[in-house]
């Protein structure tokens, strides 16, 4: 519906969000859809589904539009999984995956693009059940991190 797009950014939906409550906006009005985003913010138990909205605010690095594959392994049980990149940044990224692991898992990612392949170990820092996770890389190696800045270089490139 004509108006939406306005109302999500009046609320200060992220990007991520926008792109998946947009869909709503065909099948549901625009009072529904701000009804359902307020009680799902003030609600705790369903908040904690969602990232905190002021974390977008808080963010230290830029985060950008990226479509890549992805290789998470989770060296414990040796659980091999494949998903879509669909946000990077200089900290982490966002999967878009219909089989997450557990908040906190410490995994492997390896990311491949037709411009190289990063890899770095990381954490499962939220998780969107059937939806996605958003993954923290932690002590990334020095060679590993120029591959990624060329990337994230790139992005903000393009962005501009």
């Amino acid at each position: 519906m004509a108006g939406c797009g306005d109302l999500l950014e009046s609320l200060q939906v992220s990007h991520w969000y926008h792109s998946r409550l947009s869909g709503w906006c065909h099948s549901i009005d625009c009072v529904t859809l701000k009804r359902e985003w307020v009680r799902n913010m003030n609600n705790p138990l369903e908040r904690s589904n969602y990232p905190a909205q002021p974390y977008a605010q808080r963010r230290e690095v830029p985060r950008y539009t990226l479509i890549a594959m992805i290789d998470i392994i989770e060296p414990v049980n040796d659980v091999r999984i494949s998903g879509r990149v669909s946000e990077i940044s200089r900290k982490g990224c966002y999967v878009d995956i219909l089989n997450t692991l557990p908040k906190h898992t410490p995994v492997r990612v390896v990311i491949s693009r037709d411009r190289g392949t990063f890899s770095s170990a990381a954490k499962i820092i939220y998780v969107q059940e059937h939806m996605g996770m958003g993954v923290a890389f932690v002590d990334s190696r020095d060679d590993q991190l120029k591959v990624l800045d060329a990337w994230l270089a790139e992005l903000k490139e393009d962005k501009q």
